[in-house]
């Protein structure tokens, strides 16, 4: 919705109503493609501005699919941003999460990016940054879940802003296209690119601080943000990085997993695209109706995930990674403690559960975090937090689980039901977060207890709410390496 003059300066009235005498002015912001109108959050009028679903990127449709983002047109009437983006298509939402990961609108044109700043009667000076990231596995997953809501964390940490952003999944964003050039084959992983240069480019007018950006991430979120360190390793714009339960090692699963353009193959032959050269398919997939596509692949359980083009996702990370070649920036990395619950209660599939979680989480992060020590200020957690969560009327047991950290990051748990312990382990966490994206080098040092960067020699794994209690605790990273191969 675009606005003119009159009803600009009448939704500036109801504004500075609704916000307790704030000034209505700071709801009206310019960004390099044109001016923004955001709100105060429902839930934090008096310290809290909310700007939603901004364009970051042309729509990508047409000639733009599978290419990657290009700026969006510019606009001059001031655009209404009170409401998230339509998500990027989603495919094959695991039953259990749909209540929560259902999108309410999906869309191709979906490239939108969200901020929450404080107030400018709170602000100190410019703020740093946390630019989210959300996981779903490179298949589903959107900006607009309440779980990922900045509000709290920007209303109970001074001088942060929350950034989030919609980027392209499934087909869309991994198409495994031989078309394509060599090394755009991952236009959602370059979508992580864009947000960044976008945040860079227009948070100054939000209030931030360009040069303390801290992208961050979980699951595939994580994985992308570990991606972005070795593709943008030269211009990495970012000042620190963090990956919650996510590495590199999670797209290298995807990629092995799936022959490299074999889902592409089955999609082109299902829609009618197929058995015609390169450039001849990804034309006609181009002018295939984008939710076709979405409906087709989902029904016919083909996976998108993303593939080596020695551009965006390399085939010798492990090279890469113990020489050092990627962004040397500060770096929290961690995992939960019991990442995947068996599916029974047996004891086999307990055991099935703990070395899966050691596979795919533990060893990836401990690996991680020994060799990028070499390049740059390091940290290595383990979450330990077993509270319940509820979602709508579904409550998942208290397990440090996969993502159960989330919550304690953004303070966006049940507040009806959470425990003494849950509010006291979100506020330290989020203060641990809001530190280390203030100073990446040094916020955590004198973090209290002061945490140490990480060393083999030393007591410097981070056990955050170890036994349900809030704060950190320190042990020799080997605790918790056994079974690992490095």
């Amino acid at each position: 919705m675009r606005f003119t003059l009159l009803s600009i300066l009448s939704l500036a009235v109801v504004s500075t109503t609704t916000a307790q005498g704030a000034n209505s002015s700071e709801l009206l912001v310019p960004t390099t493609n044109g001016p923004v109108l955001g709100h105060y959050a429902a839930t934090a009028p008096a310290s809290v501005r909310e700007f939603l679903g901004i364009p970051y990127g042309a729509p990508p449709i047409g000639r733009l699919r599978f290419a990657p983002a290009a700026k969006p047109n510019p606009w001059i009437e001031p655009i209404d941003a009170g409401k998230f983006g339509p998500t990027c298509y989603n495919a094959m939402i695991p039953p259990e999460l749909e209540i929560v990961a259902k999108p309410p609108l999906e869309d191709e044109d979906c490239l939108s990016i969200n901020v929450w700043t404080p107030t400018k009667k709170r602000s100190k000076g410019p703020a740093a940054v946390l630019l989210w990231t959300y996981g779903g596995g490179f298949t589903f997953g959107g900006s607009f879940t309440p779980v990922y809501d900045g509000t709290n964390l920007v209303r109970d940490q001074q001088d942060v802003i929350v950034v989030s952003f919609n980027y392209r999944l499934a087909v869309f964003g991994y198409p495994g296209s031989r078309g394509l050039p060599a090394k755009q084959q991952n236009p959602g992983l370059l979508d992580v690119r864009s947000a960044v240069e976008w945040t860079r480019d227009n948070i100054a007018a939000f209030g931030g601080d360009p040069k303390r950006i801290t992208l961050f991430g979980e699951s595939a979120g994580g994985s992308a943000t570990d991606t972005y360190l070795y593709y943008a390793k030269d211009d990495p714009i970012i000042a620190g990085a963090i990956m919650q339960s996510g590495t590199v090692s999670l797209t290298d699963i995807g990629v092995l997993g799936l022959p490299f353009g074999e889902s592409w193959g089955n999609l082109t032959r299902l829609v009618d695209c197929g058995n015609q050269s390169a450039a001849q398919e990804l034309e006609c997939m181009r002018q295939v109706p984008a939710k076709y596509l979405r409906d087709t692949m989902s029904a016919n359980n083909l996976t998108f995930t993303p593939a080596q083009d020695n551009g965006t996702v390399f085939s010798n990370y492990l090279s890469l990674l113990e020489s050092g070649s990627r962004a040397k920036v500060p770096l929290l990395v961690g995992s939960n403690d019991q990442e995947l619950l068996a599916v029974n209660n047996t004891a086999e599939a307990a055991a099935t559960g703990s070395f899966s979680t050691l596979q795919t989480f533990t060893c990836p992060a401990a690996q991680t975090a020994r060799y990028h020590a070499r390049i740059a200020p390091t940290w290595q957690y383990r979450y330990f937090g077993a509270f319940p969560m509820r979602f709508g009327n579904f409550t998942m047991p208290g397990v440090a689980s996969h993502g159960a950290e989330i919550p304690q990051v953004f303070g966006t748990y049940d507040p009806d039901g959470a425990s003494e312990e849950q509010r006291d382990s979100s506020a330290y966490i989020q203060g641990a977060w809001a530190a280390f994206a203030k100073d990446p080098k040094q916020g955590l040092r004198k973090y209290a207890p002061n945490w140490p960067t990480y060393s083999r020699a030393c007591k410097s794994l981070v056990r955050l709410t170890y036994n349900n209690q809030p704060g950190a605790t320190f042990v020799y990273p080997e605790s918790y390496e056994a079974g690992c191969s490095f």
